[in-house]
């Protein structure tokens, strides 16, 4: 009988260490993020398609206090007008 492995992988960085992160591209309007909880230092943990795509994804994932922020034309417009993307 052969054996099952499961194994979990972490990665740690000293807070010393310099990080960048660049955004390549922007969401398109009804994409929904899903935001590990409410508030301005919410960090984005998955970008879903559509509503539903973020609500079958939080069922699988420990985010109880998760927010669904759908992406909405008029924000993808303002993104343009202030320059935010290119």
């Amino acid at each position: 009988m052969p054996a099952t492995m499961a194994a979990a992988v972490s990665w740690c960085f000293a807070s010393t260490a310099p990080s960048r992160s660049t955004a390549t591209e922007c969401p398109k309007a009804g994409t929904v993020r899903v935001l590990d909880r409410p508030g301005e230092d919410a960090e984005l943990v998955y970008l879903a398609s559509h509503r539903a795509d973020a609500e079958c994804w939080l069922q699988s994932h420990g985010y109880p206090r998760a927010v669904l922020d759908e992406v909405t034309a008029a924000a993808v417009a303002a993104d343009v007008v202030e320059g935010t993307i290119a």
